[in-house]
């Protein structure tokens, strides 16, 4: 079995290729950007916007493409005409070729936030869309994009629609200090206060990484439903402040000082109560079940920038 993953150096790619690579799987993996080697797999350099360079790479034997290549939020805020050419030239590329070269499956991954950037309400239908800024935009548009491509040439697609996912980073090169709760370690860490630029009861939910990837595993073996989309979500949600207090006393253990959280009381944020079904757990699963898988990554993440 082999896999082609795209944004491989970053967060979701390179863990899904560390945890591959350890089933033994052949991989191709690239990146816009960075190289390096992830047990033994190296990063090659592809831009998904050169047609050409990906032809070459899909002369070898690809039997799955995992499609993780996007700019991340702030990243689309800076810079929109890349974003935009990313998430439509570069994801159309790769199905013209994945439709040329017969692959099985072609795995997207999209974002929740397709549900609106501030979540509320039972969201039931998948088709309850509300585009509020150009991240949530540029994945949707290449939703449908995608979504074309199994209706008008019977490709095997599957759009994963990711919530706030965490774990530690696989390698000290994955750099993402910007991610909840990367950044209220790392704040721990350097300045003993944990900063939230509100109020901190916006509601998230959030999923181990760790779970994505088995279920990615199964998705691939097993066949597909009618619905090609899935939500990768917990179904269970967390209020900012939540998060920054699992931080504060994970990292007041191991620092063995105090932390102080510090909030924006000017950025007043309505609590956004919702639950969005989930595609990975069923309804039994509890939330302190979320919260441990929680505590154990953040301790690793703590050890991690220690140490960095």
């Amino acid at each position: 079995m082999s896999i082609l993953i795209t944004g491989a150096s970053g967060f979701v790619g390179s863990y899904l290729a560390e945890k591959f690579s350890k089933q033994k799987k052949k991989l191709f993996l690239i990146s816009k950007k960075k190289r390096f080697s992830i047990n033994k797999n190296l990063i090659k350099q592809v831009d998904i916007n050169n047609y050409k360079e990906l032809e070459k790479l899909f002369e070898k034997k690809i039997d799955y493409v995992i499609h993780c290549a996007s700019l991340n939020e702030t990243l689309t805020n800076k810079y929109k005409k890349l974003a935009y050419s990313t998430a439509l030239k570069g994801t159309e590329n790769l199905l013209k070729l994945s439709l040329k070269n017969n692959i099985k499956k072609f795995f997207f991954f999209s974002v929740l936030q397709v549900y609106g950037k501030e979540i509320f309400g039972n969201i039931k239908s998948k088709k309850k869309i509300k585009i509020e800024n150009d991240y949530t935009k540029s994945h949707y548009l290449a939703e449908k994009m995608i979504e074309k491509y199994k209706k008008n040439y019977g490709l095997n697609v599957n759009i994963v629609r990711l919530a706030y996912s965490f774990s530690n980073p696989i390698d000290k090169k994955v750099y993402r200090p910007d991610l909840i709760p990367i950044n209220f370690c790392i704040d721990a860490i350097n300045s003993n206060e944990i900063f939230l630029n509100s109020d901190g009861n916006s509601r998230r939910d959030f999923i181990p990484l760790r779970d994505v990837f088995t279920k990615i595993s199964k998705l691939i073996t097993k066949n597909n439903k009618k619905d090609i989309y899935y939500n990768f979500s917990s179904g269970k949600t967390f209020k900012i402040i939540e998060i920054a207090k699992i931080v504060q006393k994970e990292a007041s253990k191991i620092l063995l000082k105090k932390i102080k959280i510090k909030l924006n009381l000017k950025n007043k944020l309505r609590e956004n109560k919702f639950t969005i079904p989930s595609d990975i757990y069923s309804k039994k699963v509890k939330k302190i079940y979320i919260e441990k898988k929680l505590r154990y990554e953040i301790k690793k993440i703590i050890l991690n920038y220690i140490y960095k």
